[in-house]
């Protein structure tokens, strides 16, 4: 498939589940190892891949359990977005490839490919996946 050569360079997150504000996780080629206190996100990180490359759940399904709520330091936010970046090495290429989701709290939800917003992600998951 397409992305055989390809690893997972980076996430980044934006209001999704316990990430309010943007962050971005860089990943090495082989290993990495995740770690850190009960309530920091950890398994998150999985649970974006999972949501931006599997889950066909309706934003209605899962909109309350995706798009952070608030808490007493930072408000909620209107939407939840995880783009995961792909490439051959993790210098910035202009052959990597960035797939990212977006769940607004209105409900309305978009797939990009490369910052192209896509019509329909299933047929594009075949090829590239």
């Amino acid at each position: 498939v397409f992305m055989s050569k390809l690893y997972l360079k980076k996430i980044n997150l934006t209001g999704y589940k316990n990430f309010s504000k943007s962050t971005t996780v860089e990943l090495q080629k082989n290993l990495n190892i995740e770690f850190g206190p009960h309530g920091c996100g950890k398994s998150n990180l999985f649970s974006a891949i999972n949501w931006v490359l599997f889950d066909n759940k309706t934003a209605k399904e899962v909109i309350d359990s995706i798009v952070f709520h608030g808490n007493d330091v930072d408000q909620k936010t209107d939407f939840a977005e995880v783009s995961l970046f792909y490439g051959e090495n993790s210098e910035p290429s202009d052959e990597d490839i960035i797939i990212t989701r977006r769940l607004e709290r209105n409900g309305n939800e978009n797939f990009f490919l490369n910052k192209i917003q896509l019509s329909d992600f299933e047929s594009y998951k075949e090829k590239i996946l």
